[in-house]
């Protein structure tokens, strides 16, 4: 699993990578626990 908050939001948002969520969930808080995201998926909602 990557470091990279974005790669971490990356692989939750494909379904093909993502598999049980908890650990991307946790990892995320690890890596940065208030990230503001620039993926362009969640700003198109």
């Amino acid at each position: 699993m990557s470091a990279d908050p974005e790669q971490i939001i990356a692989d939750i948002i494909n379904p093909e990578t993502r598999g049980n969520l908890y650990p991307y969930y946790h990892e995320l808080r690890e890596a940065a626990p208030v990230h503001k995201t620039h993926n362009p998926i969640l700003h198109e909602a």
